[in-house]
């Protein structure tokens, strides 16, 4: 994963497989589904949803628990 400027990234291949806190996919409504490391999909995702890819986009007081680019198709539809 490359960033591009200050808030995006991208893949030159697809990532590996990483870990998700179970916490992390209730936060962002990831529970339908299942991540599968098969899939070159479900691997990016699981970057996405990788909370410790994100600790350097919190703000400097601390204030924000996790980032993400865009929201899941959950949260979306639940808004």
């Amino acid at each position: 994963m490359s960033k591009v400027g200050t808030h995006g990234v991208y893949w030159s291949s697809a990532p590996d497989m990483q870990l998700v806190k179970e916490e992390t996919k209730e936060l962002f409504k990831a529970t339908r589904y299942n991540l599968n490391s098969n899939y070159e999909n479900s691997r990016s995702v699981s970057t996405l949803l990788n909370v410790n890819n994100w600790e350097n986009f919190k703000d400097t007081g601390e204030k924000a628990k996790s980032c993400i680019e865009s929201p899941t198709i959950e949260m979306w539809v639940d808004s």
